[in-house]
């Protein structure tokens, strides 16, 4: 997959106070800036987004944890 481009990591951005209040711990899946889902593991959202968007730029996140980067 693709790296994720700053459109979708802008949309997580923008969503994660939320989603960290009732999601924390499931995958999400962020394509063309939008949020297409939220998953019980990684390799389900990863299926999910190949089977929908192809090999697409798309952002697989776990919400709660850390990013890359960040402290």
């Amino acid at each position: 997959m693709s790296v994720p481009d700053e459109k979708n990591v802008a949309a997580y951005e923008e969503m994660r106070q939320s989603l960290q209040s009732d999601h924390v711990g499931e995958w999400v899946l962020f394509h063309d800036g939008a949020l297409e889902g939220m998953y019980t593991s990684c390799e389900k959202a990863a299926d999910d987004a190949v089977r929908r968007f192809g090999c697409g730029p798309c952002l697989i996140r776990q919400v709660g944890a850390r990013s890359a980067g960040k402290s």
